[in-house]
């Protein structure tokens, strides 16, 4: 999630200030939503409208917002994982699980989309298939931050179970 969209909210939000100074009072979420209406056919501007309402919380809607994205370009890595995101923010472990391990088929040395299965099955208190996924994340991506966070924590709940 990082990048392109950011940058893209950070402009959005200076130009918002900007209107501000000016007496406009047009809301980043507003411009977001009419370069959507401007071009509803270009994924693009969903994911950037998806991305907004998820900093936003409004989680539904963003999962809208990919599912139209996914609709006109269904490949598109950064709308699935975000999707899968969305799914997990919302408690819908198995459905991000099962846009998580799509996304394996295609890309099976990402890092962060094993991280993202691990997170899931750690919600879910699956902490084996946790464990799993969480060493395979750091085989493959070793400085992965929240992947040894995870794992570090993961560690310190089974020891938990294990005394029970």
């Amino acid at each position: 999630m990082r990048g392109k969209p950011l940058l893209l909210i950070t402009a959005i939000l200076l130009v918002f200030a900007a209107g501000l100074m000016s007496g406009c009072t047009k809301t980043p979420l507003d411009t977001l939503r009419q370069q959507v209406r401007k071009k509803p056919n270009d994924p693009s501007a969903h994911n950037n409208l998806a991305y907004h309402l998820t900093e936003l919380k409004r989680y539904q809607e963003a999962l809208d917002e990919y599912n139209k994205s996914l609709e006109l370009r269904p490949d598109d890595f950064l709308a699935k994982n975000n999707k899968g995101h969305i799914l997990f923010l919302m408690g819908r472990y198995e459905d991000a699980i099962a846009i998580f391990k799509e996304l394996l088929k295609t890309y099976p040395n990402r890092g962060d989309v094993l991280a993202n299965l691990a997170v899931c099955y750690h919600s879910m208190g699956n902490l084996q298939e946790a464990k799993i996924y969480y060493e395979k994340a750091l085989k493959i991506s070793p400085k992965h931050k929240p992947a040894r966070e995870g794992y570090e924590k993961l560690k310190q709940d089974l020891a938990r179970e294990k005394k029970k």
